[in-house]
């Protein structure tokens, strides 16, 4: 249930407030009551700061609507402290019982995605919040490339995080968005799917670096995944990108493959082997997810980042990135 008093105190700061812009924007950012009398404890806040009054804590909030997650007021004799929080977890892991400290959250946010960013005018690549299937997701967006408005759903580039990981994982994500990562299959999923059912296509690019500087992509557009129980069938035929498109022809219609879950269409289990989770046919001709090398020679056939049409199996590629956009309808 929402708590009054906040309902109140937002009501307030249109009333005092006279600028049509702020109202406007009040009016696209409201804040809803996620708990009263506990604080946030164990995460430390983006922002913290004492005031006077709270709606000046609102307003700060709604200046971030990229970043800002809850709210904490908590008020101790005449003294009343903000804390900002950018967090996207599990909460109730972090409450602690507080007389005279209330959470707040914002509510209703309209930024589905990284295009919704894009159009409200956000031009740098970075993290944001976006909304999707009712709770919040933290993204890397990419805001540059082909007019930006990009999901960022893998990236790699120094080997801090180990992709040879079990379906769950690579089901669910992994990593920090802010580095490297995998978004998740789920995810890539569910957004795909969402806009598939309204006919609305998807698109995907992927592209690498090697460690001579040169650069390769190619793009999918449409582009899906399939559900789960059709263990995340890459659905990409219509690839952009000339001669190197030749390797990636082998991940269209295939399941995803990890080393616990063996669904490639060879004899032997190409995941467990490659050590890495992906659309393996028999077994890959590229493949974003294997080990990292920080040289571009491999010393076994295939077992690293590679992309044959792009170099060949025994060389390794610097960085890889996959990112999935609606289309502008």
């Amino acid at each position: 249930m929402r708590d009054s008093k906040h309902t109140f105190l937002f009501g307030l700061s249109l009333i005092l407030l006279h600028g049509v812009d702020y109202l406007v924007f009040c009016h696209q950012m409201r804040f809803e009551s996620v708990k009263d009398g506990f604080s946030i404890t164990g995460l430390e806040p983006y922002l913290k700061e004492t005031m006077t009054s709270p709606i000046k804590c609102y307003m700060l909030c709604q200046r971030s609507p990229d970043k800002c997650c809850y709210v904490e007021l908590t008020k101790f004799g005449d003294s009343l402290t903000c804390a900002l929080f950018d967090f996207t977890g599990d909460l109730n892991m972090h409450l602690t019982p507080s007389s005279g400290s209330s959470i707040s959250a914002p509510k209703g946010n309209p930024q589905m995605d990284c295009l919704d960013w894009r159009r409200l005018g956000y031009t740098k690549d970075g993290v944001y919040y976006i909304n999707f299937n009712g709770y919040r997701q933290k993204v890397f967006c990419d805001m540059t490339t082909e007019g930006g408005g990009w999901i960022v759903m893998q990236k790699r580039f120094d080997g801090s995080v180990d992709f040879n990981r079990d379906w769950e994982s690579y089901k669910k994500g992994f990593g920090d968005v802010y580095g490297e990562h995998w978004l998740g299959n789920e995810f890539v999923h569910r957004y795909t799917d969402r806009f598939l059912k309204v006919g609305q296509e998807v698109e995907m690019i992927a592209e690498a670096t090697g460690f001579d500087g040169l650069k390769a992509s190619v793009k999918y557009s449409p582009f899906f995944l399939a559900p789960e129980a059709a263990k995340y069938n890459f659905g990409g035929f219509n690839c952009q990108g000339r001669s190197v498109c030749v390797s990636w022809g082998e991940t269209s219609a295939k399941s995803f493959s990890t080393k616990d879950q063996d669904n490639d269409l060879s004899g032997m289990n190409c995941a467990e082997y490659y050590r890495a989770g992906w659309w393996f046919n028999a077994c890959a001709s590229v493949n974003f997810n294997g080990p990292y090398s920080q040289t571009s020679v491999l010393q076994v056939q295939g077992q690293g980042i590679t992309w044959d049409t792009f170099y060949d199996q025994y060389t390794a590629l610097k960085t890889t990135e996959m990112k999935i956009r609606r289309k502008s309808s």
